[in-house]
């Protein structure tokens, strides 16, 4: 049976979710922001002219995530965090790969708030697994709220 605090729950997120939310928004920003930064440069090696598709590939969904986080998905919150570690590896190897060539303190910014991002969206695993929760008892009794 759904309850006026399985209402306040699913409508609601708390601190650690909007944190977890926020970090990935920016950290989806700043992706895009180093991707669009080295569009122009060309690379001897040809598999370093792919660097940018990915910051930006990373970067949008990392920003499309956020916005799921904020509404309290659980599955979108697993996924964040898998996408935000990986972005903040690959964030890091570009560092030390291209530290003779080119420094982008676009990159240097993102691979903090990536980092950041991973361990936010760790944090708030638990308070997204029960608004899923309590979104769900709401729905089964009529109440989808939209979401």
């Amino acid at each position: 049976m759904a309850s006026d605090d399985d209402l306040a729950l699913a409508a609601a997120p708390n601190l650690e979710v909007k944190g977890a939310a926020g970090a990935c928004a920016l950290s989806g920003l700043l992706l895009v922001l180093t991707g669009v930064q080295i569009l122009g440069v060309r690379w001897i090696d040809d598999w370093m002219n792919y660097g940018r598709f990915v910051f930006i590939a990373l970067g949008v969904v990392l920003f499309v995530l956020a916005l799921r986080i904020y509404r309290g998905d659980h599955r979108a919150n697993l996924v964040a965090l898998g996408v935000a570690g990986l972005a903040a590896a690959v964030g890091a190897g570009w560092f030390f790969v291209t530290f003779g060539s080119v420094l982008s303190l676009m990159n240097v910014a993102a691979v903090g708030m990536t980092g950041l991002a991973t361990l936010l969206c760790g944090f708030s695993l638990g308070h997204t697994k029960k608004m899923d929760a309590a979104r769900r008892r709401l729905a089964d009794e009529g109440m989808s709220l939209g979401l």
